[in-house]
């Protein structure tokens, strides 16, 4: 038995099967709710309006089953559009040797036997082509090939016409897929886009998407691969590029093994595996594929290559590199010496594990502004607002506590406006409007403070673990997406980083991204991070004594005086 289930306001109608959960229903159908906890049913995201009998009602759509016709008043889908900037920036590596190339080759002379061996005389120093890499030459009349593309002398893609040559690095984050398309003569950043990560459907963090890994591998890495290379195509078309020859990336250990079909299960086990650090060159859709090396199960080639960027290892100073991302990874190095840790904060730096979470797509606040008469105002991304993201997240918990609206605690005082009771936890209302409110309450205030007190803790557990204490660095660089939203000064008051000189702070944004970028033309920064992906010391902090004691400590906000932040 089947029966109909009426979307509105899209007014899109999909057959369910009898007993089949809604969440299970649309998502077999390609639309996908909101959710942080992977249709679970604890996170509360995709509650909706049903009518069923001429009856209005609020559901779980991952709990509820379809035993008649129904209607469904949800505006809760997950938000796949793109956003895109154009740019003409050059890249600083753009004059080193470079990791990629476009080698002429020419062949007046037709005294050899066949295509490569013409090739390996032609090109010195070039490796063996791979068979993908054979079968796209016997795709083409051999006497119109006129350069190959290699990556670090790796033969990729054979070519006719160089005009628009473009390649395509990624930032493969478990929330968000941020890309990059570069023009290859110029050896410029054209276009930057970000969406999704569509994966999102099965849980908002890493442990999550492992679990879902164990019946989705296939699909899961599908769904990254269409989005970004929508992405890619959007940004070509935008940009009078060709689409990608290449394709460069780097993610966390697990998001790149799924990408890779590669099942992460053992990354989760104790002790944590991963099955691979460094992956051969993969080719998909006649794509060539590469990516930037992990170190462990929770630390990957996105901290190695923000590690590259950032010149760990490359003179006598102590400087630490905090990605603050949906896993939050640390990295501390020295002249000669580097290591790492990854401190388990879940996804609330990107804006999961919140009621009105979300990325830092259309419709996010991404700033607050609470004037000394305790007015609230503040900016979106784009359009009206629909949720917070991180940045606006750290701003409105910061600038709550400078004005006393909450205290050390996180708890709202009896100062605080807009402030109603529902259910067991005060809540404030930021907007409201006829599809719904924004608000924030005390579970997730104490949900961030306990991913900040995660980062900071961690941190000081990897300064510890060397002899070190948070005076001694000489530079900090913050990266991730928040990075772009969020003063020092606001993560100084929320106890997120000490307030040390200011001079000392960098905020980088997407280290990961950045530090592809310039590997792709530079050889030494490449080489760099695949010895920093060899080299690094990994710290386990489950095993570190102190951790849990200095993570506890941290469950507060500490400051609140405006002298310190006059550094």
């Amino acid at each position: 038995m089947s029966f109909s289930v009426l979307f509105h306001p899209s007014e899109q109608t999909i057959i369910s099967y009898a007993g089949e959960t809604l969440y299970g229903a649309a998502k077999r159908n390609g639309l996908f709710f909101q959710n942080a906890c992977g249709g679970l049913g604890t996170c509360g995201k995709c509650m909706v309006k049903i009518k069923e009998a001429g009856v209005i009602k609020e559901v779980l759509a991952c709990k509820y089953k379809i035993l008649a016709d129904i209607e469904v008043f949800s505006q809760s889908f997950f938000d796949y559009s793109e956003r895109i900037y154009l740019t003409d920036e050059i890249l600083p590596c753009s004059c080193e040797d470079s990791l990629l190339a476009v080698k002429d080759i020419s062949f007046s002379e037709y005294s050899f036997s066949n295509f490569v061996s013409r090739l390996e005389s032609s090109i010195s120093s070039i490796k063996d082509p791979d068979l993908d890499f054979i079968r796209s030459v016997a795709e083409l009349p051999l006497e119109s090939i006129k350069a190959v593309l290699t990556f670090g002398d790796y033969p990729c893609l054979p070519i006719q016409d160089k005009t628009g040559l473009s390649v395509g690095v990624m930032d493969l984050g478990t929330t968000a897929i941020k890309c990059s398309l570069i023009d290859l003569s110029e050896k410029r950043v054209k276009a930057r886009g970000t969406v999704l990560n569509a994966q999102c459907v099965f849980g908002s963090d890493i442990t999550a998407r492992i679990e879902a890994s164990k019946s989705y591998l296939t699909e899961m890495s599908e769904l990254v691969w269409n989005v970004s290379l929508s992405l890619f195509r959007n940004m070509a078309d935008k940009t009078d590029l060709a689409f990608p020859s290449l394709l460069f990336f780097a993610g966390n250990t697990v998001m790149t093994h799924i990408f890779y079909k590669v099942s992460p299960i053992s990354i989760r086990k104790i002790p944590s595996v991963a099955p691979a650090s460094l992956f051969p060159m993969y080719r998909r859709d006649k794509l060539s594929v590469f990516s930037v090396p992990s170190i462990a199960g929770y630390v990957g080639g996105d901290i190695v290559s923000g590690m590259a960027f950032c010149n760990f290892c490359g003179g006598e100073s102590l400087t630490m590199l905090i990605d603050l991302g949906t896993n939050g990874e640390i990295a501390l190095g020295g002249s000669d010496w580097s290591a790492v840790c990854s401190a388990s904060a879940g996804p609330a730096f990107e804006g999961g594990g919140i009621k009105c979470g979300m990325g830092a797509f259309k419709g996010a606040i991404d700033k607050f502004f609470i004037s000394p008469a305790g007015k609230i105002e503040f900016s979106t991304v784009s359009g009206d607002p629909s949720g917070i993201c991180a940045g606006g997240l750290v701003s409105l918990i910061s600038g709550l506590f400078a004005a006393g609206f909450v205290d050390k605690k996180g708890r709202f005082t009896d100062s605080a406006p807009f402030v109603s009771k529902v259910g067991v936890a005060s809540r404030m209302t930021l907007f409201s409007s006829s599809q719904g409110e924004v608000f924030i309450d005390e579970e997730d205030i104490s949900c961030f403070i306990r991913a900040k007190a995660a980062i900071y803790a961690g941190a000081e557990s990897l300064l510890a673990s060397f002899g070190f204490s948070w005076s001694d660095l000489d530079a900090i660089y913050i990266a991730g997406n928040i990075a772009e939203h969020v003063s020092i000064e606001d993560f100084w008051r929320i106890g997120l980083l000490p307030p040390l000189d200011k001079t000392k702070f960098k905020m980088i944004g997407n280290s990961s991204l950045l530090g592809c970028e310039n590997m792709l033309f530079s050889r030494r920064l490449f080489n760099k991070a695949l010895e920093l992906a060899k080299t690094s010391f990994y710290v386990d902090l489950s095993s570190d004594p102190n951790f849990m004691e200095r993570w506890t400590a941290a469950l507060f906000l500490p400051h609140t005086d405006e002298n310190l932040f006059k550094r």
